[in-house]
């Protein structure tokens, strides 16, 4: 009884992060889903591996939104080293995908694509899942820090009906993370056409409830206004950067003034150091991951 008692309520604590992440609250969702693991480990629970493996994943993404590489790099190490000791091969993938986001934050693209390929070589899946999902956010952020904007609309438009397929979008932080990967692979390719393509992706972003879809709209639509040369631009990247902030996403929001900077003037040095605190490597080029159209 004290065991099922413990294994519900650490289920129950992880459960109520992952409900956190699906609100765009990556604090919240990082405390419940670490409080959840640690009631496991207390309580002894025997066989919490999916349990524990879905705590992981859910901190990873929470580190990777809040912008805290090491602390991202160094749980997906850990998990990693735990999935290979039981042979969990669905953690190790998402795990290796994750150091491969902290690979380019490192600055080393072709570090993160060979992660890439390891973690692709060991999921033999064919349907579209979870991990190709990942998989294709670090190719497509490689590209963009590359500055190969077409290659990353290339990408995007390869993978999409697959992804449509799949059903992931009926979950709302990968739809709307999938809203804003085209959106921003479409202004990296700097045609005028896929422009039209970034503000339907923008509209659709309207639809949604939580602040992380008004962040992602607000970033479109000053890049928008950017190209088009619109006298807001300035004030709809402050915009777009002070949503990314109030949602807990200072990596983001840091790129966005960085770049902003850069195009349109101001200073730069602030939004450099902070990302610089945050375990970004070349700042420049990672914040073209963020804000492909100022590059």
């Amino acid at each position: 009884e004290r065991l099922a008692d413990a294994h519900l309520g650490g289920l129950t604590t992880i459960l109520g992060g992952v409900a956190a992440m699906n609100h765009g609250a990556w604090r919240r969702a990082l405390r419940l889903v670490d409080d959840g693991a640690a009631h496991l480990r207390r309580g002894a629970v025997a066989d919490d591996t999916w349990e524990r493996g879905i705590a992981h994943s859910m901190a990873m993404h929470a580190h990777l939104m809040l912008g805290e590489f090491p602390a991202m790099l160094a749980r997906a190490d850990r998990m990693r080293r735990d999935a290979e000791d039981t042979g969990d091969r669905f953690a190790a993938v998402v795990a290796i995908l994750y150091v491969a986001h902290a690979a380019l934050a490192d600055g080393d693209p072709a570090g993160a694509r060979a992660h890439v390929r390891k973690a692709l070589s060991m999921w033999t899946y064919d349907r579209f899942s979870f991990q190709h999902w990942l998989a294709l956010g670090v190719e497509v952020a490689c590209d963009l820090y590359q500055g190969r904007g077409a290659a990353a609309w290339r990408r995007v438009a390869a993978a999409w009906p697959a992804l449509r397929r799949s059903q992931l979008l009926r979950m709302r932080v990968p739809r709307i993370d999938a809203h804003l990967l085209r959106a921003s692979a479409a202004l990296a390719a700097g045609l005028p056409a896929l422009r039209r393509e970034a503000a339907h992706q923008a509209e659709l972003l309207g639809g949604e409830s939580i602040g992380l879809a008004a962040a992602a709209r607000a970033l479109i639509d000053a890049q928008l206004a950017a190209l088009s040369r619109d006298p807001a631009a300035a004030a709809r990247l402050a915009l777009a950067a002070d949503r990314l902030a109030a949602g807990e996403m200072s990596a983001l929001a840091a790129a966005v003034r960085l770049a902003a900077a850069r195009v349109l003037g101001g200073d730069t040095d602030e939004p450099s150091h902070a990302l610089a605190r945050l375990g970004v490597r070349d700042p420049k080029r990672w914040s073209a991951t963020v804000a492909p159209a100022l590059r």
